[in-house]
């Protein structure tokens, strides 16, 4: 979720709309984005000439925080889960965790780095 950009409910909506669509089970949202170093820079960069004055509302909110919450990431959590339940989606993390340990079989599993 990007700050001033793609934090709107009607955006959230969709994307829970849509992955329903794509056949999810389940989905997780922080209504923020992470940046840091070389990738804020470069984010600013690519985000100004389709955004004027974006990056400077980013410099100005959050310095150089590594998590940019969305200032409506309270109102938007509450539309998030509305239509998660609307669509059938599981929206804790906690459920879906469990979900997924008891689904699969990761007993034979050989890890590899």
């Amino acid at each position: 979720m990007l700050p001033y950009i793609t934090d709107t409910e009607e955006n959230i909506r969709g994307i829970v709309k849509k992955s329903k669509e794509a056949g999810a089970k389940y989905i997780y949202a922080s209504m923020s984005v992470t940046m840091e170093g070389i990738q804020r820079e470069h984010f600013f960069s690519q985000i100004e000439p389709r955004f004027p004055g974006t990056a400077d509302s980013y410099r100005k909110k959050f310095g150089n925080c590594y998590r940019c919450k969305s200032p409506s990431a309270k109102k938007l959590l509450a539309a998030f889960a509305d239509e998660c339940e609307r669509q059938g989606l599981i929206c804790d993390m906690r459920l879906a965790n469990k979900i997924i340990r008891d689904g699969y079989d990761l007993s034979g599993l050989q890890l590899r780095l």
